[in-house]
């Protein structure tokens, strides 16, 4: 199921859980956050199709990273 419905249905629940540190992101911050960054990436000009690469340790920014092109039609690469 897409994210957005378990954002829209369950806002405070957990979307993930950082397993080093804890940290906890919820369906709603992880649904503005994506939504946030797919928009920042439209703007600078990717469109549907297009590929980017993510080049970062495994952080919430990493995981909202995936889920703003996933959301945004566009392909990834996580470059370790």
């Amino acid at each position: 199921m897409y994210p957005g419905k378990y954002a829209e249905h369950f806002p405070d629940r957990p979307a993930f859980i950082m397993a080093e540190g804890g940290e906890v992101v919820t369906y709603g911050e992880y649904e503005a956050r994506s939504n946030r960054l797919a928009h920042l990436l439209r703007q600078r000009g990717l469109q549907r199709l297009d590929h980017y690469a993510v080049f970062m340790e495994n952080n919430v920014r990493y995981m909202e990273s995936c889920g703003a092109g996933e959301r945004a039609g566009h392909y990834y690469t996580c470059i370790n």
